[in-house]
């Protein structure tokens, strides 16, 4: 990764973060099928014919359990990623003449808050200042985000 691309992939995760919240419940609604897929059923609920007919074409439980633990480890990732974008978002602010960073990446990927209303947040009255503060946290972010790497490449 060179330091465009630290630049282009910190952008990419902003613009999906809120993708990435819907994709944690819909991986928990996919989960939670599964589960109740794989919790036992009375006896009589089982039709042994069908069972025979499928030839062991059904999904079997160790099937079942190998699929929710795999979406339970992405859905784990994803929020994982969630809880480093924000604390990323958190932490370049705290830098001092970075107050705003955190706040107008937030406002302009998360919220899709009108760049105009982000200037008029801050203090700003030109829409090229806000560009010009976008792009500046966005190159801290990715810094912050990915390290060296961001900056040198591999």
């Amino acid at each position: 990764m060179n330091y465009f691309n630290g630049i282009s992939m910190a952008d990419k995760l902003l613009k999906n973060y809120n993708a990435l919240e819907r994709s944690v419940q819909n991986l928990t609604e996919r989960i939670n099928t599964l589960v109740y897929r794989a919790s036992p059923r009375p006896l009589k609920s089982i039709d042994i014919e069908e069972m025979i007919k499928a030839g062991g074409k059904k999904d079997t439980t160790l099937n079942l359990l190998f699929e929710i633990k795999v979406l339970m480890d992405t859905r784990e990732d994803t929020r994982e990623e969630l809880r480093r974008i924000d604390r990323t978002l958190e932490a370049i602010s705290k830098a001092p003449g970075c107050e705003h960073y955190g706040p107008v990446l937030r406002s302009w990927y998360i919220d899709r808050t009108p760049k105009q209303d982000i200037a008029k947040e801050i203090g700003y009255s030109s829409r090229q200042s806000i560009y010009d503060i976008k792009n500046a946290a966005l190159r801290q972010f990715a810094v912050e985000l990915f390290g060296v790497k961001a900056l040198i490449g591999m």
